[in-house]
């Protein structure tokens, strides 16, 4: 897991180009003026999902983890609470190869405070509960890349 925030990253610091190529994209393009949906930037190689919900309980939600995309999330308005923990450590869903994603439950090892402009890269290992409310509820937009591994 990678936590910064997109002022912080030097792109000729970046070694991966498929990242170097995300982090482009939002620098170039008004990503909150896009409305909710999927954005192709390089095929399947590299999208981007742009999504607008209400942040709540961490009760109400699950650790996710992907096996074929890393995640590069972006906020772009409100904040949340994003908790943590190496997959190895929950206890997860059979694992749902066509939409790329695994459920689970379990303790958390940490958490991220998501502000406008903070960025946190999560890898397949990488159990990730985006959402959660911070210190009240909040109305989150974010755009999640989905880099191809």
């Amino acid at each position: 897991m990678i936590y910064t925030n997109i002022k912080n990253i030097n792109p000729e610091e970046i070694v991966s180009e498929k990242i170097k190529k995300a982090l482009d994209y939002a620098r170039e393009n008004d990503l909150k003026s896009l409305e909710p949906g999927s954005y192709p930037i390089e095929g399947d190689e590299i999208f981007v999902n742009i999504g607008e919900y209400e942040s709540t309980y961490e009760s109400q939600k699950s650790y996710e983890s992907h096996r074929k995309y890393l995640d590069l999330q972006l906020m772009l308005d409100g904040d949340e609470v994003i908790k943590f923990n190496s997959i190895d450590k929950l206890e997860g869903s059979p694992f749902d190869e066509e939409n790329d994603y695994m459920l689970l439950k379990g303790p958390s090892k940490g958490y991220l405070v998501m502000e406008e402009g903070d960025i946190a890269i999560f890898f397949p290992n990488d159990g990730h509960m985006p959402g959660i409310i911070n210190k009240k509820p909040s109305k989150v937009k974010k755009a999640v890349f989905k880099i191809k591994l």
